[in-house]
This record gives structure tokens, C-alpha cells and sequence, in this order.
């Protein structure tokens, strides 16, 4: 323990205990504790104070701050040439919730969608394990307009922000030298905070990637920047999609880039970083299920031709057994029902990517509880029946059911009493699922199938 560890406080001690054991891919308690000694001492000492405090393996490359413009990818494209418009902002996009049986608070979310987009970006630096994109005095962001107040996100979790003035635009990045970089002429970027979370990547990551290739697609001889830390299932996904030409590059994580050309596309909806609070209104999360749905049908046809056909089970269930967040308390009983039902029991985590992309197209029945697994169910052929189960905290599930509605996949949610809250989410409470109910509804879902 040293002076610089006494002098913080209890929750920073708890940040900087998991920060220096390592953290694979979830690099938030790092960031937690740079957050915290920024807010609490101000940017140039709070980072100096987290430089010193956490081990050099561990951290990411530049030991003094430089400030930069805050700009939207939009714009930065526009400035360097002609923008593709897939998708105009300004069009209204509406996500109709699933049918429920018990009680929710399910409801039809409504947004204003944001342009997407392919462009072009000139001499970027970019950053294992960062959304960040750095030209010349601006860092560019994925963002339009109001999205970061509107989601309240805290954007310097990235690590190539230690601090943002929303009143000035102005944010502080760590000062890298760009001689020192390695360099690629023509890249593709999927580098970010969230690439290694299966649910980000499924929603964000994989449906740009392939709006690219549907929209002009990738450039002669492009490398593809991928993060090093992504769990194998993740590059298995990209190489499986990766158009004749193209090649994978890993970054390590917190490792800068830089890109002569970079090809980007905006993200289907804005892709938060760090919400700080359940307080926003669920219809800024919702995706225009029109468009997810193309690029989900376009990725299922491109996967058909390179993962071959199964004679995988009809009737699946989807385990989330182990995972803390939104857990079903009575899992044992109601997987023994399924199991009863003729369902086979699997834990999607435990599968390669081919094996995920196998078993869903196989299955006329998916059920399970809802998590980022359920996102493998883009995958489904049309005339699926998919039933999800889920506490009573019902709002946010037409994100994505509307988008797998709109495939074909037809979705019943299951709902039952929250037990016990995980964090500051609601989303994220544990619950019960009636057995009754559940061996009626699994039952005739497998009569069905």
C-alpha cells in the first residue's frame, strides 16, 4: 500500500484492486477509477494520479493531455468527401413490443432515427478497445446532435477520453506520438470499448460491418481492424463474414493505429458507452427494425454459403445459467420443464460461432431467457417461434423483437416477479418464472414445432 493508495477513496481502492488484477476485455473498473480521479482532482492530476497508481502493463499509451474538438463521424466524413446515405435522419421509427403474457410495462418505443451512412476518414489514429478517432485537432465520435445527453452517457470511460466539457465540445485525450504508430493504408473499423460483449457486438459491431458490404462494400486490399481481446467467437464471426480480398488485423488492446483511409459506418442506433442511469427514455435505445432485419437476412445468406447445414435440434433452449445479471432464480426447474418438453439444453457461451449460427438456423423453436444470446435468433429462419423469458420490466424488449418480428420470427415473452435488483438497472433484476405456466407454453411451442 503506498501514500497514493491511502489518499483515495474506499470505492477508488475497490477500482484500483481490479484494475491491477486485469480485467480480459471489460476494461470499466480502470476506467471507473480514472473517472473518479479526474472528477474529484481535475483532469491534468486526477490523471496523472491514475499514471501512477496502476501498473504500466495495464495502462493505455500517452502521459500528457492535449484537447481536442468533440466531432460528429458525419461531419468528419463529409469534410473529407462524399458520404453514402443508407439510411436519412429525420425518419420516424417505431418498435412494437412483443406479445406478453403477465404482467409489464411493454409499450410501442418511437424515436427519431439518425442518419446512417458509409464514409470515408483521412491520417486517423485509432486505439485498441476505443471508439475514439483521432484527425488532426478533432476526436470524432459516432454520434449526432444531442445522442450523448439524451442517453447520459459517459463517454470518458473510452480510453482515449479522460475528459469531456459538454458546454465547450472540447474533450482531453492522452497525447500519443504518431511517428511511433504503426500504419495501414486502407482500413475498415471495428475497434471498441464494447466489441468484446456479445450483445454489442451482435446489435452494433456485425450489422455495420455488413451495411458496408451491402452499400459499395469494403475497398481493394482492406484490413480490417478488429480488438485482440475479443473472445474467440467474435473473430470467428468477422473471418466467416470477411468478403475475398479483405484481411483481419487483431489490435492489441489500448494499442494506437494509424489509418491513411478509413472506411466507417454509423452504427443502426447510437451506441452508448456507459449509461449512467435508468432515467432516459427506452425509445432513444430502440433500432429501426427495418434496417436490422436487412442486415440480419443478409448476414444469415452470407453465413449460409460458408458454415454448412446441421441436423441440429428443433426445439433449443437458451441457458443463462451462471450469469449474474437479470438471472432466473429457479433456473434448475424450469430447464428440467423444457428439457421434459423435448427442448435440448445449451449454453451458447460454450459454442463456436459457426456452432451459434448452426443451431439457430436448425431450431423452429427458441426459448430461454432474455440476454444477449436471444440476439442470435437474427439468424432464424422465417416461421420461428421464439419465447422469452423475462421479469416484469418489460419496456426495452421491442428493441429487439421488433427487429426479429420483422424477419419473420414470431415472439412470446413469458413474464414473472422481480426478486432482486443487480445495480443501478432495472433491466438487470433477477426473477421467478411460474412453473405452471412455463411447462403450458413449452409444451405447446413443442407440439407446434
Amino acid at each position: 500500500m503506498t501514500q497514493l493508495d491511502d489518499a483515495l477513496t474506499p470505492a477508488e481502492k475497490k477500482m484500483l484492486s481490479n484494475a491491477r488484477s486485469g480485467q480480459g476485455y471489460n476494461c470499466r473498473p480502470m476506467f471507473s477509477l480514472r473517472r473518479s480521479l479526474v472528477t474529484r482532482l481535475g483532469p491534468e492530476e486526477g490523471f496523472g494520479t491514475f499514471r501512477r497508481l496502476v501498473p504500466p502493463e495495464h495502462l493505455p499509451p500517452g502521459d500528457s493531455l492535449r484537447l481536442l474538438a468533440l466531432t460528429e463521424m458525419a461531419q468528419a466524413a463529409r469534410d473529407t468527401g462524399a458520404v453514402r446515405v443508407i439510411a436519412p435522419a429525420g425518419r420516424p421509427i417505431e418498435a412494437a413490443p412483443p406479445r406478453v403474457i403477465g404482467e409489464g410495462n411493454h409499450r410501442t418505443l418511437r424515436k427519431t432515427g439518425r442518419e446512417i451512412f458509409a464514409g470515408t476518414l483521412e491520417d486517423v489514429q485509432l486505439q485498441g478497445a476505443s471508439g475514439a478517432m483521432i484527425a488532426g485537432d478533432r476526436l470524432i465520435w459516432d454520434y449526432e446532435g444531442t445522442e450523448i445527453a439524451d442517453t447520459l452517457d459517459a463517454i470518458d470511460f473510452d480510453p482515449a477520453i479522460v475528459a469531456f466539457d459538454p458546454a465547450t465540445g472540447r474533450v482531453q485525450t492522452p497525447a500519443i506520438d504518431p511517428g511511433a504508430m504503426p500504419e495501414v493504408e486502407t482500413a475498415f473499423n471495428m475497434l471498441g470499448w464494447s466489441s468484446g460483449h456479445f450483445g454489442h457486438w451482435m446489435m452494433e459491431f456485425l450489422p455495420k460491418f455488413m451495411l458496408a458490404l451491402l452499400h459499395d462494400g469494403l475497398a481493394e486490399g482492406s484490413v480490417v481492424l478488429v480488438d485482440e481481446a475479443m473472445p474467440s467467437s467474435h473473430f470467428e464471426a468477422i473471418s466467416l463474414l470477411l468478403p475475398e480480398g479483405a484481411s483481419l488485423q487483431r489490435v492489441p488492446r489500448f494499442t494506437p493505429v494509424r489509418a491513411r483511409r478509413l472506411q466507417v459506418v454509423s452504427s443502426l442506433n447510437y451506441p452508448v458507452l456507459a449509461p449512467q442511469s435508468d432515467a432516459i427514455a427506452l425509445d432513444q435505445a430502440a433500432v429501426d427494425p427495418d434496417l436490422f432485419s436487412t442486415a440480419a437476412r443478409a448476414m444469415g445468406e452470407r453465413l449460409e454459403t460458408a458454415v454448412p447445414s446441421g441436423d441440429g435440434p428443433d426445439k433449443v433452449f437458451l441457458s443463462r445459467r451462471g450469469i449474474a445479471r437479470r438471472s432466473l432464480v429457479n433456473t434448475d426447474e424450469i430447464e428440467e420443464i423444457a428439457r421434459a418438453a423435448g427442448f435440448a439444453i445449451v449454453q451458447p457461451e460454450t459454442m463456436g460461432f459457426a456452432d451459434q449460427f448452426r443451431l439457430l438456423r436448425d431450431a423452429k423453436v427458441v426459448a430461454g431467457p432474455e440476454g444477449s444470446a436471444m440476439m442470435l435468433g437474427m439468424f432464424c429462419r422465417p416461421g420461428t417461434r421464439g419465447l422469452v423469458l423475462n421479469h416484469q420490466h418489460t419496456e426495452y424488449l421491442a428493441t429487439l423483437s421488433a427487429a426479429l418480428e420483422r424477419g419473420g420470427v414470431d415472439i412470446t415473452v413469458l413474464t414473472g416477479p422481480r426478486e432482486e435488483a443487480h445495480g443501478k438497472f432495472a433491466h438487470n433484476a433477477s426473477y421467478r418464472i411460474d412453473p405452471a405456466r412455463a411447462r403450458r407454453l413449452l409444451n405447446e411451442a413443442s407440439i407446434s414445432a
